[in-house]
């Protein structure tokens, strides 16, 4: 019953984001007091199996809402858009360049110095994280971290975009109240700093330090991408590369990336335990010890790489996994699974906003099932095979109704980058930072090693980049058709039925290859003449539907 109960708080909080307004809170609470007294009432099993399922989904309802609503009621009051205010506060993120050589931060509010006559809206009302843009002669990118700014601000808002990138979105996902511009900017040192505020000083701090001794080096954003987790060195042409080989998540410090370290740091205090006698340490303490190793190191690394959202995420995930192992076989994997869902959702109930939530559950719970069913029938070189068709199989619907389209390059490439990255990026990663850390003479050796290996890693995804190998949208229904052949074929046990798999996606490709856009999915009949305009600031795209017919005129760069 508790786990159909965790169930049922995770539709829930899910299901907060497919509904256009929130729902009253006391209908909430009146509707969990009466499904807990049909709880204590009802017999049969069926039943209170029922009412477990749907009381866990109203308080997980209820709880998404009391964030979201939380959230709503922090932003910046209209009555104060487009006037100078002064605010005083910190740094709650390493400063990037933007557009027009100006200079992006967020900056965590800690005063409100309002005007006459603006003190009336309580503390709690008002934007306690602001989005800013510093523009002019005297930008820099460490302008201090504890300041006094004069700013310009709006309500957060951006362009609608159904498919691609929302900036809205984004900053309501983020929990940015207000966006705008610095007039002017004083240091304020004598501003009390929190714990929060000093952390981010010091990964302030620790991002300028590495960037100081790494600057020198060819692959400098993608080392201090993997290394700290900051990606404000990456550049369009890396972004390409990685969009086109579907290898964005190896800059994203998430899963992989914690999981490895985690491994390592376990490994290694394994092997060092298992050096003293037997009778000094138990099997039990022995996973006890390796286990507090394990979250250790998953932490330090978090912090390090920021502690961003899928940073956390992952965090949870790791340790849920570590506490699993540590209990043997007391615990299954999917109840592991399902604590770590709850505890993410519990942690941070916007999480459902995030393409990364759907995307890492996902990947993790087909991994799960299937070496949960291929436990010691698989060799390391198999093993990486059958996960890179698992998840590539099991994220395309995922991807599909995201509006990405999944690269067929990004398979092969995957199996390329994920082993060089897990067994010779990572280690020499980690060693080289505690070269820079503990040998500050070694700078030079540490850039060339890792130039080396990264050099490997961009020269194999830059060559795959180019490869013209994109696959013909197919519809929906075949994706998902596809997608299930593709997982039953690896998860279900019998050799005649993969045979038979194999053959109908064997015959599904070659009929993609040979008919071309012939498998592509007819238009979408529409009622009424529809004119999309997409302006992007730098050019204009327009496309006119009427019927099943569809116009788009792109005039194309300019010449």
């Amino acid at each position: 019953m508790a786990r159909v109960g965790l169930v049922g708080f995770a539709c829930g909080v899910i299901l907060l984001y497919s509904l256009a307004v929130l729902p009253p809170l006391h209908w909430l609470m009146s509707a969990t007091l009466i499904l807990f007294v049909a709880i204590l009432l009802v017999r049969p099993p069926l039943f209170r199996a029922v009412a477990v399922l749907l009381a866990g989904g109203i308080v997980g309802l209820a709880w998404a809402t009391m964030q979201a609503d939380g959230r709503q009621q922090s932003v910046l009051p209209p009555a104060l858009e487009g006037q100078e205010l002064d605010v005083s506060g910190y740094l709650c993120d390493v400063p990037s360049g933007g557009s027009f050589g100006s200079v992006r931060f967020g900056f965590c509010v800690t005063q409100w110095h309002l005007p006459e006559g603006g003190n009336t809206y309580p503390s709690d009302e008002l934007p306690d994280q602001l989005r800013l843009a510093w523009y002019g002669d005297e930008v820099t990118n460490t302008p201090g971290h504890r300041m006094t700014l004069t700013v310009v601000l709006k309500r957060p808002h951006g362009a609608v975009n159904p498919k691609g990138f929302r900036y809205e979105s984004w900053l309501y996902r983020k929990g940015f109240g207000a966006t705008g511009t610095v007039r002017e900017l004083s240091r304020a040192d004598h501003l009390e700093c929190p714990l929060r505020c000093r952390y981010h000083r010091w990964r302030g701090e620790l991002v300028d330090a590495a960037s100081d001794r790494l600057s020198d080096a060819r692959h400098f954003p993608l080392i201090t991408s993997l290394m700290m987790g900051y990606r404000g060195h990456m550049q369009p042409e890396h972004w390409d590369v990685l969009k086109a080989t579907g290898t964005i998540h190896l800059v994203a410090i998430s899963g992989l990336h914690l999981g490895l370290i985690a491994a390592g740091a376990g490994f290694l205090c394994r092997r060092l335990l298992l050096c003293l006698p037997e009778r000094q340490v138990s099997p039990a303490t022995l996973r006890v010890l390796v286990f507090l190793v394990v979250a250790s190191a998953s932490v330090g690394y978090a912090l390090v790489a920021g502690f961003s959202v899928p940073t956390r995420r992952a965090l949870i995930m790791v340790i849920i996994a570590g506490w699993v192992l540590v209990g043997a076989r007391q615990t299954g994997v999917f109840t592991g699974l399902l604590a770590a869902l709850v505890l993410v959702l519990l942690s941070d109930s916007f999480s459902p906003l995030d393409q990364g939530f759907w995307l890492s559950f996902g990947a993790v719970t087909v991994l799960v099932m299937l070496f949960a069913l291929r436990v010691g029938r698989a060799g390391w070189l198999a093993g990486l095979c059958l996960a890179q068709m698992a998840v590539f199989a099991g994220l395309w619907p995922i991807l599909s109704s995201l509006g990405q389209p999944q690269p067929v390059i990004g398979l092969v490439a995957n199996l390329f980058a994920i082993p060089w990255v897990s067994l010779v990026v990572m280690p020499l990663l980690a060693l080289g930072a505690f070269t820079l850390v503990f040998l500050p003479a070694g700078d030079a050796l540490v850039i060339g090693v890792l130039d080396g290996v990264f050099g490997v890693l961009w020269q194999g995804l830059s060559w795959l980049a180019s490869v013209d190998a994109v696959l013909t949208a197919p519809g929906p229904f075949q994706i998902v058709g596809v997608s299930l052949v593709v997982l039953m074929a690896l998860l279900v046990p019998f050799g005649g039925f993969r045979k038979a798999s194999t053959c109908v996606v064997s015959l599904w490709i070659a009929m993609v290859v040979f008919r071309g856009n012939e498998m592509g999915q007819p238009n979408e009949t529409v009622t009424h003449p529809e004119i999309w305009v997409w302006d992007v600031g730098q050019g204009l795209s327009v496309m006119l539907r009427e019927q099943d017919q569809v116009l788009v005129y792109d005039t194309g760069p300019a010449l």
